[in-house]
């Protein structure tokens, strides 16, 4: 089940993506008998996490709180026959924010509880996602990170250019232009070896023909490189990625 939410789109802003993996990484999946997570963060707290200043803390809050309850999980299902299909969860059902007080109050959608408890399991892989991914400043900074972290192992990651953008939720009016699709690569390999010091090599092939159809990401597997983050205190981030 896991895996289904984690190759499905997440449609998620920079401040939003954060506040998520900041509450997975603190999901106790050995209470199974949860069947709802509920959360609670301060604008200090998400400051301290995300390198902020409280000020922006508390504006990155209230604007999740305003938009989060719209966004929509796709969770893909591909049958034993080959037949595709899609559900869509909202991730939340309820957020409340505290004015004057920097709190926000979430409760994920009911539906969620599996997934979140499979995801939660592996606290050692979001508590390493959390830590490092704190200093990205770009969303498509962020999920490259997020995509090429599920192939640390190797350091190598290969797919056909149609499922790297369906993974990077790249928009459709950009995916006939490969040269819109390569400047959306660059800026976010540059996000990431700028504020995290990951190094990443990305070469594109073509198919024998005029068509580039396939992607390989080349970087240090988590065997043979010593991570390290690159300290930074409220750096503007970048949302204009589109």
């Amino acid at each position: 089940m896991a895996n289904e939410v984690i190759v499905s789109e997440y449609g998620l802003s920079l401040p939003e993506k954060r506040l998520v993996f900041y509450c997975l990484a603190h999901i106790d999946s050995l209470k199974t008998e949860i069947t709802q997570y509920k959360f609670s963060v301060t604008a200090v707290e998400f400051a301290m996490q995300f390198n902020l200043e409280v000020s922006t803390s508390y504006e990155q809050l209230q604007a999740i709180a305003d938009s989060l309850t719209s966004r929509k999980l796709r969770i893909m299902d591909v049958s034993a026959n080959d037949e595709v299909s899609y559900e869509q969860i909202v991730w939340v059902s309820r957020a409340k924010y505290f004015l004057g007080k920097g709190k926000l109050e979430i409760n994920f959608s009911p539906e969620l509880t599996p997934f979140l408890r499979e995801l939660g399991k592996n606290r050692q892989y979001t508590s390493y996602k959390l830590k490092f991914a704190a200093s990205l400043r770009t969303i498509n900074g962020w999920k490259l990170f997020d995509l090429l972290m599920r192939f640390q192992s190797t350091g190598k990651y290969i797919a056909s250019l149609q499922e790297f953008c369906h993974a990077m939720e790249v928009p459709d009016s950009y995916r006939k232009d490969f040269g819109q699709i390569a400047r959306l690569i660059n800026r976010a390999v540059d996000d990431i070896e700028k504020n995290h010091g990951l190094e990443i090599q990305w070469t594109p092939e073509k198919d024998g023909g005029r068509q580039y159809r396939t992607i390989t990401f080349k970087f240090p597997s988590t065997k043979s490189v010593k991570k390290t983050v690159k300290e930074k205190k409220d750096v503007t981030d970048d949302d204009e990625e589109f």
